[in-house]
């Protein structure tokens, strides 16, 4: 389509399939391409989701099954209750009429609080876990105009990880013990938009309108198998596995209706599709941890980490199939905690977390965000319970290819901060 008044009907059709494809795109970072992005865990939230060096409460059904066994009595822990406000920013999520149409979406995202139980049992712990390592909404109405069209996109999008574990540790000797978590995960995600086309020099004889919402569940398992190993006060280090995810079931329902005006005549396209088979894949994801304690009242954590990859189709047969193509890829954490007072523990963390998606800049449907985030925070240990509250920030840079743009980029780019707060009791 040119800057001229004239649009035809093909130019029209394209403009809806472009701004189609361009807005499913501009969803909520995905969990397989950024791992742990949120903040998760009784202490490790605080420590930058440093935590498999050193696991010594409940968050260790995630980062280091292993670390169970520090846990002298029964324990229950209500922690990761994140309060969190994301905003994600394209230059341009779509190329229409030789114009970059930028995309903004915003959401304040209220993650379910994670549940933890543990039981010990002679020489072995058990635990119940259920966690919510990630949930994303995002919502906008996004007006915009092109030389020769005005346009409106609404747009709802929502992604959510849901996971079930039961832990087992056990402490093979006085220096080395060993985990295992076998999780049930339950992955969704929901979209919906409408839009509006608008053609001011033909404002009675052109016009385009567009409805479209999809919805995915897979559910399978996954486990993750973990060792720690203390050389004395000042070092120990602890090794985690996380399997592959094997699914089990996974279904998509879908719906689109497209409608063309031109000189009075209307032609329709779209699709309807009930229960269709979806795939949904997480890499194995494998993380070596260490933890320096130089003084009784400071300690280092670091982890480093590498997910392998994965190439799948989300929704085969649909127009809103995904081809995703996930690369290698390494993490770093960084973890401080220091105790004024063994009551009051104060930890801070950084970490960095690129995309995991592959290809490059410029390739039909590339989308990638590097973040890095920052989290802090105070604990107080009162007798049998123990809670914390902080505060994390994320950050990411990254670019993507604009539908029907193959060959050039643009900017994209998120920012998050929120709460964090955590609680748990001795029985």
């Amino acid at each position: 389509m040119t800057g001229s008044s004239r649009c035809t009907l093909p130019s029209t059709v394209l403009l809806a399939l472009a701004i189609a494809l361009a807005a499913r795109e501009a969803r909520a970072a995905s969990g397989n391409s950024n791992r742990l992005l949120i903040p998760l865990g009784e202490s490790e939230a605080f420590l930058g989701n440093t935590g498999v060096g050193r696991a010594i409460d409940t968050g260790a059904v995630y980062y280091n099954p292993s670390g169970l066994v520090e846990i002298q009595s029964g324990k229950v822990s209500v922690t990761g209750a994140v309060y969190m406000k994301f905003q994600t920013s394209a230059g341009g999520f779509v190329n229409f009429d030789n114009t970059n149409v930028p995309l903004k979406a915003s959401g304040f995202n209220t993650i379910p609080a994670t549940y933890v139980a543990t039981r010990r049992f002679g020489d072995w712990v058990g635990a119940l876990s259920v966690l919510v390592p990630s949930s994303l909404q995002l919502v906008n109405r996004a007006p915009f105009d092109t030389p020769t069209t005005h346009d409106n996109l609404l747009y709802n999008t929502y992604s959510n990880d849901l996971w079930f574990g039961l832990s087992l540790a056990h402490k093979v000797t006085d220096r080395l013990s060993i985990g295992l978590t076998l999780f049930g995960v339950d992955h969704s995600e929901q979209y919906m938009t409408g839009f509006n086309v608008q053609f001011p020099a033909n404002p009675t004889t052109k016009l385009l309108t567009s409805m479209a919402q999809w919805s995915l569940s897979a559910f399978g398992a996954s486990a993750t198998l973990g060792l720690a190993y203390v050389v004395n006060d000042f070092l120990r280090f602890g090794v985690r596995a996380q399997s592959p995810f094997v699914q089990i079931t996974g279904s998509a329902d879908t719906y689109e209706a497209e409608n063309f005006v031109t000189n009075g005549q209307v032609q329709s396209s779209g699709e309807d599709m009930k229960g269709t088979p979806v795939n949904y894949r997480i890499p194995f994801d494998f993380s070596l941890g260490t933890a320096v304690t130089p003084a009784p009242w400071a300690t280092i954590l670091v982890d480093v980490s590498l997910q392998l990859g994965a190439t799948y189709s989300s929704i085969p047969g649909s127009t809103f199939s995904d081809d995703e193509n996930l690369k290698p890829t390494p993490r770093v954490n960084l973890g401080a905690e220091f105790k004024p007072t063994p009551s009051f523990p104060i930890r801070v963390g950084f970490y960095y977390d690129p995309s995991a998606n592959g290809g490059k800049a410029g390739d039909p449907g590339y989308e990638a965000e590097n973040y890095f985030g920052v989290t802090g925070g105070i604990g107080l240990n009162s007798g049998p319970v123990q809670t914390g509250v902080g505060a994390f920030f994320l950050r990411s840079s990254g670019k993507l290819t604009p539908t029907n743009a193959t060959g050039t980029s643009a900017s994209l780019d998120s920012t998050g901060f929120g709460v964090l707060l955590t609680t748990s009791y001795l029985l």
